[in-house]
């Protein structure tokens, strides 16, 4: 019998100080292309962005009204209302050279420029106009209902910085202040290979198992905003593995390899790693559950990520390592995922030393959400990823949770209310 078999992991590095030693060598990304800002949601800026003009570019009305002068309408109210002269329409896209004079009024719509002399515009519903009249029914102060000029973004204001992740409000900003194209850092290219002889694709038609550990990973990358290239299968042949290594390692980023992993007899991947990358294999086999197969290697400043082939496991694994290499890579940070805080409904021990990741099903009842772990772990049971809603993350610290604690969970999908 092979003696990794026999003897299996000799140890197991710490969650954390496996993440800093990933971290660690993930080079900053420097190359720059220039984009439309219209296609740039999801890519990562690469300069810092000054606002070129003050937005808006002048004092204009947030509402469909009237403006005047504050002074000519104080104390105004249904009881003792105020007459105005109309003197004047202002659009949102009027051209005009008015200026209001004492007990003059000009409306105006949404967006409309304010007229030299007004202070302030007055709710449609708040008077009534009868001719070239406005009768007032109330007061309006200095400013209300106005927008200043600059008030958005003045000439010069940094609009968003270096590294920021461009979401549709980012987008929006940028647009309206006519700024057409922006610079991004490149996409990270990612390479996935799947090992293993019994595996094969959907549409292969072949005897085994369909590979679905691998459409997966490739989704997650896409899901990122980044570039996944899908390397195929290799089967349990060391030369072949290093073939398709190296081919991966010449156009990507970072390459991420499924199976193999872990130190039986076809479990080639490590050697096979070994052979290729340069300084080679920096950890392997990490305190958590699952995926404690996990381990990386570095080929210069890429990262060669191995993961087992069990889709839970590889799920896992792949997105936690991914999430730091994107980080790192861009030098930016990633929204953190969104938690909820609830009450366990059974007693979950943990070994200590083990970073687990608790598949768990998450319900609000009443006025409380309650969390209910999953009892099938197993790393290959993907209905656990499927009826799950939560992930319940243990510290190694921790030697469990008992019935009735409450605990922060990670939400994967939506929680179902019972009422």
């Amino acid at each position: 019998m092979n003696r990794r078999v026999m003897y299996g992991f000799k140890e197991f590095t710490n969650f954390e100080d496996a993440i800093k030693k990933f971290r660690e060598r993930v080079n900053l990304c420097d190359d720059v292309e220039r984009v439309e800002t219209k296609n740039s949601l999801g890519r990562i800026l690469a300069n810092e962005i000054r606002s070129p003009l003050d937005l808006p570019p002048f004092d204009r009305s947030v509402v469909d009204g009237y403006a005047v002068r504050s002074i000519d309408v104080s104390g105004a109210s249904p009881s003792n209302p105020i007459t105005l002269k109309i003197v004047g329409k202002i659009f949102a896209d009027t051209e005009y050279n008015l200026s209001l004079g004492k007990d003059e009024s000009v409306e105006i719509f949404t967006g409309g420029r304010i007229p030299s002399g007004a202070d302030c515009v007055l709710m449609a519903e708040d008077c009534r106009r009868d001719g070239n009249e406005l009768i007032v029914f109330k007061q309006c102060f200095s400013m209300q209902n106005i927008s200043r000029r600059g008030e958005d973004f003045m000439a010069g204001e940094t609009v968003l910085n270096a590294g920021t992740v461009i979401k549709p409000f980012h987008l929006g900003a940028l647009i309206s202040l006519g700024i057409r194209e922006i610079d991004v850092l490149r996409r990270a290219r990612i390479s996935v290979i799947s090992t293993g002889n019994e595996i094969h694709d959907i549409d292969d038609g072949s005897h085994g198992t369909i590979d679905a550990t691998r459409p997966m990973i490739i989704s997650s990358i896409r899901d990122m905003g980044l570039d996944p290239v899908d390397m195929g299968t290799v089967p349990d042949d060391e030369e072949l593995i290093i073939k398709k290594l190296e081919e991966a390692l010449a156009s990507s980023d970072m390459v991420v390899i499924t199976g193999g992993t872990s130190i039986g007899e076809h479990d080639l991947v490590p050697d096979a790693v070994n052979h290729v990358a340069k300084p080679g294999i920096i950890v392997h086999g990490i305190s958590m559950r699952p995926a404690r197969t996990t381990g990386f290697a570095f080929h210069g400043n890429k990262p060669i990520l191995m993961i087992s082939g069990f889709p839970v496991a590889a799920y896992i694994s792949s997105n936690i390592f991914l999430r730091e290499f994107f980080e790192k890579f861009y030098g930016t940070k990633l929204d953190p995922p969104p938690t909820i805080r609830g009450r366990l409904t059974m007693r979950w021990p943990n070994q200590a030393g083990i970073r687990s990741f608790v598949r768990v099903i998450v319900r609000r009842v009443g006025n409380e959400y309650t969390v209910e772990p999953l009892r099938l772990t197993g790393s290959g049971i993907l209905s656990t990823l499927t009826r799950a809603n939560g992930l319940l993350v243990i510290d190694e610290k921790s030697e469990g949770y008992d019935e009735g604690d409450y605990v922060d969970v990670i939400i994967t999908q939506p929680v179902e209310v019972i009422k």
